[in-house]
């Protein structure tokens, strides 16, 4: 920024601040190594990344608010560009698999983490009846999670498929009548679109989107009984997904222009 002037645009998909302050307020236990090495390093990062680049890109207005509070980053380089999705990848249209024969089915696609709650999910699962579950990604939690779906006697009704290629995703979206993203917090999850650009309804937690998406619920939910309740009273009333009007805003064609015009405008 300062010795070399080479135009400099920085993404920002969360702040490390917004992450730390969201952890710490839920009493999350942090490791040493991670509070006082890694959290402050990747603040620092991002506190000189506000300073010296040209235009501060944000998935979200609440990533974005983020910066502006804990890194007094100037408002007149801040731009929010949320993600996108290849929907001709992801549309309703396609083949699905049938990895249960009930119409009853959950989704999750994302890391198998602490923050990204699967274990809730598992756990609310327990208080659903005739609701079944489909796990798609990697992580350290594997085993953990294979393992509270035994103690709880729902091997039969959660499938954790592992790591699965992008590509290979949409059939399972198309299958299930909800995706469901509990996580602690977020910047603005791709698998989110991707779900909605198949038609299937999301419900989700730990971000904000303004204005609203088609068929994306966020909720706060804190135990399994809140999270159960709110898949209930979605799988009860679905919501309809306006799949239009997702390609239309979130298609990655539209957003690339709209990126490519930002880097036109400080070259």
């Amino acid at each position: 920024g300062w010795l070399d002037k080479t135009p400099y645009v920085l993404h920002f998909h969360n702040t490390a601040a917004g992450r730390e302050n969201k952890v710490l307020q839920q009493g999350q236990r942090v490791p040493f190594l991670t509070r006082f090495v890694e959290w402050p390093l990747h603040k620092f990062s991002d506190f000189l990344g506000c300073i010296v680049a040209d235009k501060l890109v944000f998935v979200s207005k609440e990533t974005a608010e983020e910066a502006k509070k804990y890194y007094k980053a100037d408002s007149s380089k801040v731009i929010v560009l949320e993600n996108g999705v290849d929907c001709e990848m992801f549309s309703p249209e396609g083949s699905v698999t049938k990895e249960f024969k009930t119409d009853q089915t959950l989704i999750y696609v994302g890391a198998l983490t602490k923050r990204k709650r699967v274990d809730l999910l598992i756990r609310a699962l327990k208080l659903l009846d005739n609701v079944n579950l489909t796990v798609i990604g990697p992580g350290i939690m594997t085993a953990e999670l294979n393992e509270l779906a035994e103690s709880l006697s729902l091997n039969n009704r959660v499938k954790l498929l592992g790591y699965m290629s992008n590509d290979r995703t949409a059939p399972y979206f198309r299958e299930a009548a909800l995706a469901v993203f509990p996580s602690s917090y977020e910047g603005f999850p791709k698998v989110v679109l991707e779900a909605l650009a198949c038609g299937t309804p999301v419900l989700a937690s730990g971000f904000t989107v303004d204005p609203y998406v088609s068929g994306l619920t966020i909720e706060k939910f804190e135990t399994a009984e809140e999270l159960a309740e709110a898949i209930k009273k979605q799988l009860d009333a679905p919501v309809k997904v306006d799949v239009a009007t997702i390609k239309k805003r979130f298609d990655w064609s539209v957003l690339a222009g709209k990126l490519q015009a930002i880097y036109d405008g400080i070259n």
